[in-house]
């Protein structure tokens, strides 16, 4: 059951990063319910088990696409006061036609 959760948490966390809209999680969720019904056989749960399995991959999967649009966040917030810090270059062209407004 670890290895599904961190498997659905990673796939989540990528979903986040690529900031691919809300209906990709929605489908990745609803994915999810066949995914344990499959498993469960297999895995010899019940039915609270195979429903517990359902909450819990779906929390991880939230919670990694939720990490992972935060982090996308914080870097393009970092790149933005980056590109601020540092001073904008000037053409040449742009350079010649202030000098020759000031004449």
């Amino acid at each position: 059951m670890l290895w599904l959760a961190l498997i659905a948490g990673a796939g989540g966390f990528l979903i986040g990063l690529y900031l691919f809209r809300v209906q990709a999680i929605i489908a990745a969720s609803a994915t999810l319910i066949p995914i344990c019904i499959c498993i469960a056989p297999i895995m010899e749960w019940n039915l609270l088990g195979t429903a517990i399995g359902v909450l819990t991959l779906g929390t991880a999967l939230q919670g990694g696409y939720l990490v992972g649009a935060g982090m996308t966040g914080v870097w393009s917030k970092m790149r933005a006061a980056e590109s601020a810090s540092v001073p904008m270059q000037r053409s040449p062209r742009v350079a010649r036609v202030q000098s020759s407004s000031r004449v």
